[in-house]
């Protein structure tokens, strides 16, 4: 890989996304590293309530430890910063996440910001609206956990929901 980034794109950032949860349950940051190493920022999909080790044993607001993301400063360092480019818990229960509903949803944003690392850099949530089209390319019941992730409502059209006042709220300093 050497130094492509920087000779071809010099004005761009460049990053390699990882699944948080995979890298750290499957203990893969020194499969990581060496684009960790290239990468201007350390980024990563997260979604800690997804079921690990069978239906419910993913986090909820109330049981996600303060060090939960602690282990990318620990294997990759302080030297760049953090983002998360998919965030996100269901708004509604499933097979895989029986806790998943609306205050559930918005509690997971005011406790996701108390325990992201220092130096994140950005967040993004997964799903301004929930995803209706996931029925047609996943499992039904991978399908049912990630269908409720949207901030917004699809029916009735654009309904703000507790999580997305939760995230305005954050987002504007509130």
């Amino acid at each position: 890989m050497g130094d492509f980034p920087d000779s071809h794109l010099p004005a761009s950032g460049f990053l390699i996304t990882s699944q948080y949860e995979n890298v750290k349950t499957n203990g893969l940051w020194a499969t990581i590293q060496p684009f960790a190493d290239i990468s201007d920022v350390y980024a990563f999909g997260s979604y800690p309530s997804v079921p690990l080790d069978g239906p419910d044993s993913g986090f909820t607001a109330a049981t996600l430890p303060d060090d939960y993301y602690a282990p990318i400063r620990a294997r990759l360092g302080s030297s760049r910063p953090v983002a998360f480019v998919e965030l996100g818990p269901p708004a509604a229960p499933s097979g895989f996440f029986s806790a998943g509903s609306e205050q559930e949803q918005a509690d997971f944003i005011r406790r996701l910001f108390a325990v992201l690392p220092a130096g994140t850099s950005l967040a993004v949530w997964t799903y301004l609206y929930d995803p209706a089209f996931l029925t047609s390319i996943y499992q039904p019941e991978v399908a049912d956990y990630f269908s409720s992730l949207g901030l917004l409502r699809i029916d009735p059209p654009g309904l703000e929901s507790p999580g997305w006042q939760e995230w305005q709220a954050i987002s504007s300093g509130s």
